[in-house]
């Protein structure tokens, strides 16, 4: 019997100390608690998916979130704290408001501003009025895009190209360009591939646009002059498209194929079109296309002489 006593006892001192051991560990776990005013502090952080400073903005190609951390003085996530976002300028109305999960996060969805914006972030919780407020500030930056040409003046028919950047002069990949109904992607540095400066009667001046709005920048724009230099011994192109139902066309690609070069236009409100070609001397046969999408496409083929400098006049009519 003394020998059971004493195994038992000795069984008990064992779980003694197990349960003082993991005791100590589980309550060096535990959130301290927080027994006056004087303690109940909060801090707020922010987490975010890019290099953030004092400024913030949107990702390219998704919805940007940044998570508003919300923790007490001992670096404990509190949950369901109410975080409200307000503008700087009007600090009476909030924007957005929410609350901390489990670990202590709320996630905002960062917007789209049309010019650099502070906000201010407060965060809040009421329970048995332990924890004070606390405030940050946090400046969402305007993106917009800076737009180039290679050149504001051309001969029609000459070539340029545009250049896109960003606020902090950076390259920006992919922005669309348009000019009348062509339209061009930027690669890696920021760049269009050519457009062709349209064929004019007189000088005229054209507005082109480029966007990117889907990644958050704001549009701008340019212009550009073109010059009307048709050489003498050039050859006027010109005509309509219509349907079969009699009506223009807007936007049809009219293509001179000249040797192994094509010579682009397209037509305008009323469907008409024109370009000037100069063939080589003794004169030269070229093909003249006009595509539109879900329209067969139409071909002409003419002899251009350069003795004669006689208009061409071909009328498409384009049918399904």
């Amino acid at each position: 019997m003394k020998n059971k006593k004493s195994k038992l006892l000795k069984i008990g001192l064992v779980i003694f100390l197990l349960i003082g051991v993991f005791g100590t560990v589980f309550a060096d776990e535990a959130e301290p608690e927080i027994s006056n005013m004087t303690d109940a502090q909060m801090k707020l952080t922010i987490d975010s998916p890019i290099n953030w400073t004092s400024y913030l903005e949107p990702l390219p190609f998704q919805k940007s979130y940044i998570n508003i951390r919300v923790l007490n003085q001992f670096n404990y996530p509190i949950y369901d704290a109410i975080v409200h976002i307000y503008e700087l300028e009007q600090k009476q109305v909030f924007v957005w408001r929410g609350f901390t999960d489990k670990n202590g996060i709320a996630n905002w969805p960062i917007p789209n501003v049309d010019h650099d914006t502070t906000y201010i972030i407060k965060a809040e919780k009421f329970v048995n009025r332990k924890y004070r407020e606390c405030t940050i500030y946090l400046t969402v930056r305007n993106r917009y895009l800076k737009f180039f040409l290679s050149t504001n003046i051309v001969d029609e028919g000459k070539e340029f190209f545009g250049i896109v950047r960003d606020q902090d002069d950076l390259p920006i990949f992919m922005a669309i360009v348009k000019l009348n109904a062509e339209t061009r992607f930027t690669n890696n540095y920021g760049i269009t591939s050519a457009f062709k400066a349209p064929w004019v009667n007189k000088d005229t001046t054209f507005e082109i646009e480029t966007t990117a709005e889907f990644r958050g920048y704001d549009e701008n724009h340019s212009t550009i002059t073109v010059i009307n230099r048709a050489d003498p011994e050039s050859i006027k192109i010109y005509g309509q498209v219509r349907n079969y139902d009699f009506q223009p066309i807007k936007n049809v690609k009219i293509s001179v194929v000249k040797g192994s070069y094509s010579y682009d236009v397209y037509t305008d409100e009323n469907g008409d079109y024109f370009l000037w070609i100069t063939p080589k001397e003794g004169g030269e046969i070229v093909t003249i296309f006009a595509t539109y999408s879900g329209y067969s496409i139409k071909s002409e083929i003419r002899m251009l002489d350069s003795f004669n400098a006689k208009p061409i006049h071909i009328n498409f009519w384009l049918n399904y």
